[in-house]
């Protein structure tokens, strides 16, 4: 993708001092932009914001205790910018709090500094949200910095054993055209109703870091508020552009983590049903981990995790003391429980991301002077060879199709008949791949 480069308008001026600015009436969204040590990336998602076609926000920057002039090039570059100075990193949950605790508006946006959003982007997701007053969070479609064609995520998906990960990672953008709804949003770019923070509670502290924004789509999923994709609100995202993918400190966050959020938000039902299976499948995978890729820092944020136990369940008792979703409802919400050995499917996208691991990025590239994202031609897919357990596969499908008479791919076939296509979609992403090959059988 070629680079961009363009001026950076600044945000509307705020006239007066900080007196007149708390007397005027609240903006409508409050975007949140947590930011540690990410200040060529925050250049980049302030001038996008400054971009956008919806006015009625203002912008709260947390600082975590940068080192690197990030703070410095906000209060000159942008001074309409709030600045929220934090003497250490507390976290990605406690930054976005902080910000949220001080807002007065009646939605929040929660934005990831290495992101650049399309000029379309807020005022996409405020539309969606006032169309339904039942929905408390809007997720974004996030498109990834180094592939624009390619997506990131659609929101979150969960299944029945606690396994969360981006919806659509890894599918052509194009095929996500619809909005949806979604077990939750990524908070990299998530728009929050007001009221449904107030209802459900912030993001949890005690997480630091990632798996956060699946906690908190969990619990307001509890008390009966909806998520949407809204997939005209586009964003280009650097994925693990702060510590990077695969770095241990991530690996350790997102093991113990997710046996915190299972801890605090499966129901009691689920967790008897499943409890066997979700021990098994998080056994496997830390085994797995250490196996193949000698990942002792999952392995420590179990144990962590164990250590947390007693915290978590007194927040257990608070959280499903107040449930009213039904049994039903959560069970419809969840994805399809995949196979052990099918979960790093889920990841695989991101393998290219692992190869980059520890390489400094630079200034996004994505989106144009007008503030919109720009895409490369879709370039057409090289087919590698088929290796040997392919060609064994085929050969013993069509040994098998011969002893029951089921007909070649040519033969028994009249010319001019009309044919018919089955097809069993195992889960949302073969629908959506299946979708345009379908299209062109009925145009042809």
């Amino acid at each position: 993708m070629r680079a961009v480069f363009y001026t950076l308008r600044r945000l509307p001026a705020v006239s007066g001092g900080m007196e007149d600015h708390l007397a005027d009436p609240p903006r409508a969204v409050t975007v949140v932009v947590v930011n540690w040590n990410g200040r060529e990336r925050l250049r980049g998602c302030l001038g996008a914001l400054a971009l956008q076609d919806f006015q009625d926000f203002d912008v709260v920057v947390v600082d975590n205790a940068s080192s690197d002039g990030s703070v410095e090039l906000v209060e000159s570059d942008y001074p309409d910018v709030r600045v929220i100075r934090n003497q250490t990193n507390t976290g990605f949950a406690a930054a976005n709090n902080v910000a949220i605790r001080g807002a007065t508006s009646r939605y929040v946006a929660t934005l990831n500094n290495d992101t650049l959003p399309d000029r379309r982007w807020l005022g996409a997701l405020v539309d969606r949200m006032e169309a339904d007053s039942t929905v408390g969070s809007i997720a974004s479609k996030m498109v990834f910095a180094h592939d624009a064609n390619s997506i990131n995520s659609c929101g979150i998906a969960l299944d029945p054993v606690g396994i969360a990960w981006d919806l659509c990672g890894g599918l052509p953008s194009s095929v996500v055209e619809r909005p949806r709804q979604v077990f939750g949003p990524c908070a990299g770019a998530a728009l929050y109703r007001r009221e449904m923070l107030d209802d459900v509670g912030l993001f949890d502290e005690d997480f630091f870091a990632y798996l956060e924004d699946v906690d908190l789509a969990w619990r307001a999923r509890l008390r009966r508020w909806g998520c949407v994709l809204a997939p005209d609100a586009l964003v280009v995202h650097a994925h693990a552009g702060t510590l990077g993918e695969g770095s241990p400190l991530k690996a350790f966050l997102l093991a113990r983590n997710k046996v915190w959020s299972i801890t605090k938000c499966a129901p009691g039902p689920l967790l008897r049903r499943w409890l066997p299976l979700i021990v098994a499948y998080d056994v496997g995978a830390a085994w797995f981990g250490v196996a193949r890729q000698h990942d002792w820092a999952s392995v420590r944020g179990r144990l962590a995790a164990v250590r947390g136990l007693p915290r978590m369940l007194e927040k257990r008792r608070e959280i499903q003391g107040r449930r009213t979703a039904t049994d039903g409802e959560l069970r419809a919400l969840y994805a399809p429980l995949a196979l052990p050995w099918d979960v790093p499917r889920r990841y695989r996208h991101l393998t290219p991301l692992l190869r980059r691991a520890g390489v400094e990025i630079g200034p996004l590239p994505g989106v144009d002077s007008a503030g919109e994202v720009m895409t490369a031609p879709v370039q057409p897919v090289s087919q590698s060879a088929p290796g040997p357990r392919q060609r064994l596969r085929r050969q013993l499908l069509r040994g098998s199709a011969r002893l029951l008479g089921i007909p070649g791919r040519d033969n028994g076939r009249v010319p001019g008949e009309p044919r018919l296509l089955v097809l069993r979609p195992d889960h949302l992403g073969d629908v959506l791949l299946s979708r345009p090959a379908l299209q062109l059988l009925v145009d042809t």
